[in-house]
């Protein structure tokens, strides 16, 4: 939970809180942070991550290797 706030800029309380009011739009691989004792590889970070970042609104990550799209794709 501490590295995966970290990585997005929250303290883990703001983060914790964000994953539960938007749990419905967070990916399911990373819903496991929700637990106290939630653990998820760096492979199931990185795949979800743009997904996330959407989904706790914290805006929409833009991919160059895409051509720079910047659009949540919930």
């Amino acid at each position: 939970m501490r590295r995966a706030a970290a990585t997005l800029g929250l303290e883990p309380e703001a983060f914790r809180w964000a994953l539960e009011v938007s749990v419905a739009q967070v990916p399911a691989p990373l819903r496991a942070l929700r637990r106290p004792d939630g653990v998820i590889s760096r492979e199931t970070w990185n795949q979800a991550f743009a997904d996330l970042v959407c989904a706790i609104g914290l805006g929409a990550p833009c991919d160059p290797q895409d051509g720079g799209d910047c659009s949540c794709r919930l």
